[in-house]
């Protein structure tokens, strides 16, 4: 999935906005992306970042409030 940055957004508020979550994935985003070490913290504006389909599997845990 390509996404495109926002004025001032940095890797993980991008991966926050649409993943929900930061947890492990933006070492795997940086790693996937070399180009990404190279720009400054905030991005610039449209700047296409790669989000593999595999790191943005959700997973949902529930939990039984009753027994």
């Amino acid at each position: 999935m390509i996404v495109h940055t926002i004025p001032n957004e940095t890797i993980d508020a991008l991966v926050y906005q649409v993943l929900g979550k930061t947890v492990g994935i933006v070492e795997i985003v940086y790693q996937n992306s070399q180009d990404l070490y190279k720009l400054p913290v905030i991005l610039p504006i449209g700047k296409e970042v790669n989000l593999l389909e595999s790191v943005y599997e959700k997973n949902f845990n529930f939990i039984n409030l009753w027994d």
